[in-house]
């Protein structure tokens, strides 16, 4: 007896969907609704911030935290051997940045051509 779940399968059963196929295609499942609502979550605390402080100010204060986080990776390539590690966990502060900048991006243009709108004479 062998306690590999694919061979537990039945004869008729196709290949494609043994035990461990569907727990592979599940937490696969799993994992991209989970990406699929980051990409959407962080772009929607830019846009209520971009609201509530203005997309200038949160375009302003992303790009600083970029800046911040650049500066953090140039020093730690510069000093030496780095680890992997610190700079996949420099990537989270610098993409949450990215994703904070993009509400106020979107929303600033509207703003300026009503601006220019207003003193042009129709």
């Amino acid at each position: 007896m062998t306690n590999d779940p694919d061979r537990s399968a039945a004869p008729d059963t196709p290949a494609l969907w043994t035990a461990s196929f569907r727990l592979f295609f599940a937490a696969r499942l799993v994992s991209l609704l989970g990406d699929a609502m980051l990409v959407v979550a962080i772009p929607v605390l830019g846009g209520a911030l971009s609201d509530r402080l203005g997309p200038r100010t949160t375009m302003v204060c992303a790009d600083v935290a970029r800046f911040v986080v650049q500066a953090v990776m140039a020093v730690l390539v510069i000093g030496g051997t780095v680890p992997l590690w610190s700079l996949v966990l420099l990537q989270v502060p610098g993409g949450a940045a990215s994703a904070l900048f993009a509400p106020g991006s979107g929303s600033i243009v509207p703003r300026l051509t009503e601006r220019l709108r207003r003193r042009t004479p129709p």
